[in-house]
């Protein structure tokens, strides 16, 4: 199942939204979760800016 997670760096105050995915993990017996970098979250509008994982944007 995925999900949208937000998170913010309280350093910078910046807002990340991930793609989490979870998955059971045979040798831990319990669930797990992987995330991917989607972009950064717009503070005004509330819209995620793709990125390419280094923080810069992403070419569509």
């Amino acid at each position: 199942m995925a999900a949208i997670v937000y998170q913010t760096d309280k350093r910078l105050g910046i807002t990340y939204a991930y793609e989490s995915v979870s998955y059971w993990d045979k040798e831990k017996k319990q669930f797990r979760a992987k995330r991917t970098l989607i972009g950064r979250v717009n503070i005004k509008t509330g819209e995620i800016i793709l990125t390419d994982g280094r923080g810069r944007k992403k070419m569509i």
